[in-house]
């Protein structure tokens, strides 16, 4: 049984996974907003931090009391900005102003608390998608949204098939082990 439990718990992530990261689309020269709320359990930040998982070791916006330019990408440099700079009630939300095609990808936000200093990882993660004006999503958001659940709802399914396989495999080999057993220790000895 034990395999189908890990195909279950395999399958539960990869929806956590798909559920929890969000698509986001704009239009060239649009200002956007990522939303992100930071968990209820950080009371005082020290640091929000905002990556583009593509760009190395240089993020899209470090604060620290204010928004740091060291380490900061060139192509973010004042077109950046936390939605509200005084991170009220745990909005932790990207603006990113006059997007173009070179800010699609996958964006990350991670918090660290003041007391006790702490980090929190990927808090939120966000696919940025900019697509020509008059399109709504690029055309395959939800496409890909429903083969993502497709694709685990069949790895549940074979997950569960294959594990009562080897449960059913397994009880009938103990079984005939048993009566095996149990011949021999009836058979009188000579």
């Amino acid at each position: 049984m034990a395999p189908a439990l890990f195909a279950l718990q395999c399958c539960a992530l990869l929806v956590a996974a798909v559920l929890a990261s969000r698509d986001k689309t704009a239009n060239p020269g649009q200002d956007v907003t990522l939303s992100c709320q930071a968990p209820d359990v950080i009371k005082a930040f020290a640091v929000v931090k905002w990556i583009r998982t593509d760009l190395g070791t240089q993020h899209v916006l470090l604060y620290r009391e204010n928004i740091v330019k060291d380490g900061q990408h060139p192509s973010f440099q004042n077109r950046v900005n936390l939605k509200d700079g005084l991170l009220k009630d745990g909005d932790v939300s990207l603006v990113l102003q006059n997007v173009t095609n070179e800010d699609n990808g996958t964006y990350e936000c991670t918090v660290a608390q003041k007391d006790p200093f702490q980090w929190y990882r990927a808090i939120c993660t966000i696919q940025l998608k900019v697509v020509p004006p008059g399109t709504k999503d690029g055309g395959n958001s939800a496409a890909g949204l429903a083969v993502g659940l497709s694709l685990g709802l069949i790895a549940l399914v074979a997950g569960a098939a294959g594990g009562f396989l080897y449960y059913k495999k397994r009880n009938s080999s103990d079984q005939i082990s048993n009566q095996r057993r149990s011949k021999k220790e009836s058979k009188p000895l000579k």
